[in-house]
């Protein structure tokens, strides 16, 4: 522990910053400043202790959230060069003050803030029963001493903060597997050896685990009391999540906040189911053992009575095989079957919102109200064309007498538009071949005999178009 303390806090490597941490606590009302600095080194040094179980409450025991309620034994724990802290008593007397430690006892026998299987919701219940449940796990009962030196648990103190998040943790795997409701009822020791397969958990842990979940309001519990235990002991739990396919309101409110026999008889179908694979794993290697002790035996001496004989109980462990398996389909059938009827519970619910919802929404859309609608609609567009046809028919009138001209004065003048097109575009191709001849005429040689043969034809040509154009 103490290489881990020397990583994990700077200070510890600091002989002068050791020896004020280790001495005893001042008078809070004296220097308040150093007391806070120290409690707060101290609170995070012991929740990050507990974290890794270094403060279980005996050394040869493994507790992930609990730990020792004996102060030497934890000053023990922080041991640096022969010497321990002096001021822990303050420390845990202020970590049970602010309810960041509860003795395990107190823990274990607090009460959920809401009686189970109550089905009164009333808002001053709900007020009442939460703070009853709050001052009891800060300040203890209202029966007990409020002297928290005085009070002694030896079965340790519970780590609050560690624990809400080991059951956060719990609840999560829960939602996260959950399919049908009978995914939330559990064995409580199958359910937490399931979901912290590489964090090892005491049969302490367990129960302050559960017990964290109900008093969460996230479980709801049935204990029973055994005589070799101190503490009541889980039976079955029922994890409320509420993305489970019967989480309708009326069964929250009603049977999801009690452990009913349908509870009971479904955690039994799964315990079943999982005692009776374990017993098929066992048969099956039973009967490769004798298959390879017959074998053996006819290696060794040609043994063939003694291969027969185990042949013999191969038959008969066989048979037993054959059984548990027909058992086994049997059982989770059954199972199928009732998380089957679950699901045609929730389709049949979701049909009844659906035909009400429709039923609703056809009573709007009745045969009279629609020829009615559809008539009104026909009338106002009849209207419409009406009133259109009023305003072309007008327009037309009022430009004729403006002027304007009509339908075969306006076919005229377009015949003549176009005739004007097709002379402006004869126009265009003269003026290109006028270009085009001065172009030539730029490029003319003059000779001393006159102008050559070329010249002579283009002056030809450029009296041709000049006697066309005229």
């Amino acid at each position: 522990m103490e290489s881990w303390l020397t990583l994990e806090f700077p200070e510890w490597s600091n002989d002068q910053r050791i020896s004020a941490l280790f001495s005893r606590f001042p008078d809070r009302s004296v220097n308040s400043q150093v007391f806070e600095a120290r409690l707060r080194f101290w609170s995070n040094a012991i929740a990050k202790a507990a974290r890794k179980g270094f403060l279980a409450p005996t050394a040869d025991s493994y507790a992930a959230l609990v730990i020792s309620s004996d102060i030497p034994t934890i000053s023990s724990r922080f041991q640096r060069k022969g010497l321990t802290p002096l001021g822990l008593e303050t420390v845990v007397t202020e970590m049970r003050k602010s309810g960041a430690l509860v003795p395990v006892s107190q823990y274990l026998n607090s009460s959920p803030p809401l009686a189970q299987g109550s089905s009164s919701w009333s808002v001053s219940g709900l007020v009442k029963s939460s703070f009853q449940f709050g001052v009891s796990l800060v300040f203890g009962s209202f029966t007990e001493s409020n002297n928290y030196n005085a009070v002694s648990d030896d079965s340790g103190f519970v780590v609050v903060e560690l624990v809400e998040e080991y059951a956060m943790r719990l609840y999560n795997h829960v939602r996260d597997t959950s399919a049908y409701s009978t995914d939330c009822i559990h064995d409580p020791k199958v359910l937490i050896r399931n979901a912290f397969e590489n964090s090892p958990m005491s049969d302490l842990d367990c129960m302050i685990l559960i017990k964290s979940l109900e008093l969460s309001g996230k479980a709801v519990v049935e204990w029973e009391t055994l005589l070799s235990s101190a503490f009541k002991t889980s039976r079955i739990i029922k994890v409320l999540v509420s993305s489970s396919s019967s989480s309708s309101s009326s069964n929250i409110n009603n049977s999801n906040c009690r452990i009913t026999e349908a509870d009971k008889g479904i955690l039994h179908i799964k315990t079943t189911i999982d005692s009776i694979h374990a017993q098929i794993s066992q048969l099956d290697a039973k009967v490769e053992q004798l298959k390879l002790d017959a074998k053996k035996a006819l290696h060794n001496g040609n043994q063939k009575q003694r291969a027969l004989m185990y042949l013999k109980q191969k038959t008969g462990v066989s048979v037993v095989l054959d059984k548990r398996i027909a058992s086994l389909h049997t059982l989770e059938t059954i199972l199928s079957r009732i998380q089957q009827a679950e699901t045609d519970i929730e389709m049949l619910e979701a049909y009844e919102k659906a035909t009400s919802i429709l039923t609703a929404t056809n009573e709007k859309l009745q045969a009279a109200n629609v020829e009615s609608v559809m008539s009104e609609l026909e009338d106002a567009m009849a209207s419409q064309t009406e009133v259109q046809d009023a305003i072309d028919f007008h327009n037309k009138r009022v430009g004729e007498l403006n002027g304007t001209v009509g339908e075969e004065e306006e076919e005229l003048l377009e015949k003549e538009l176009d005739a004007l097109i097709a002379a402006s575009g004869e126009k265009e191709t003269a003026e290109a071949d006028v270009d085009d001849l001065v172009a030539q005429l730029d490029g003319l040689v003059v000779q001393q005999g006159g102008l050559s043969g070329t010249s002579a034809a283009a002056e030809t040509r450029a009296a041709a178009i000049a006697e066309s154009e005229c």
